[in-house]
């Protein structure tokens, strides 16, 4: 039966055919499988059909990887492009079973600048942002929640700044424009200076803080109180 026999490949692998059965650089096929592969992989293409659902250790690819159901991965895939394309929606989801991080990172020359995450964990009693919230942070994995920029939280549509806000332009709102207490509006003076213009101090509205010999108006002022 020519399916008992063996071709030699090199001095140092063989193929072994027996019974329908074809093991590489092994000495036999396993029981249960068609091919047997001991040593890396390299193809450059590979098409796996039917519903395989199996695993290939050191597996060498050079060339695309096309495949009609799901790719799982279980450790880090590297690459030098990622191209997500479908013919309706295209969808990267990124998630975890437990109260942890889900995040992206962005990296240059080896140190992570960035990141954006889902923060699923429980930060009780004083958390830095509410569970479920989606940050942005500056800064390697060893900085505090002193690097986080922005953050935003579940049935809530307001973002969250936690720094100063610049503007090289105006700012407009359609809506009211709140001052927290003992909080005010600061003006540059010259010198490259900062004064107060307007703040709020204990409900009472405070002009200039008392370090403004005068207030000139546009527009008539009107006083009440």
């Amino acid at each position: 039966d020519r399916s008992e026999h063996v071709y030699m490949l090199s001095h140092s692998n063989a193929a072994v055919a027996h019974r329908g059965k074809v093991a590489i650089g092994a000495n036999s096929p396993v029981t249960d499988a068609r091919l047997t592969v001991s040593g890396a992989i390299s193809a450059s293409s590979l098409y796996i059909g039917g519903m395989n659902t199996g695993s290939i250790d050191g597996l060498g690819v050079q060339g695309d990887i096309s495949a009609s159901g799901n790719l799982e991965v279980l450790g880090v895939m590297t690459g030098s492009g990622l191209h997500i394309t479908s013919s309706g929606d295209s969808v990267i989801a990124v998630g975890t079973s437990g109260d942890d991080l889900s995040k992206w990172e962005w990296h240059r020359a080896g140190v992570r600048k960035w990141t954006i995450f889902n923060d699923g964990r429980d930060g009780s009693p004083d958390p830095a942002v509410a569970t479920d919230s989606l940050v942005i942070k500056h800064g390697t994995s060893a900085d505090g929640n002193d690097h986080i920029n922005i953050s935003m939280k579940q049935d809530d549509q307001t973002v969250y700044f936690h720094g100063d806000i610049s503007a090289s332009g105006d700012i407009f709102t359609d809506t009211d424009f709140h001052l927290a207490d003992e909080k005010g509006l600061y003006g540059k003076i010259e010198g490259g200076g900062a004064r107060p213009m307007i703040g709020s101090n204990s409900a009472n509205i405070v002009l200039g803080n008392g370090q403004f010999n005068k207030v000139l108006s546009k527009e008539p002022l009107e006083v009440e109180g």
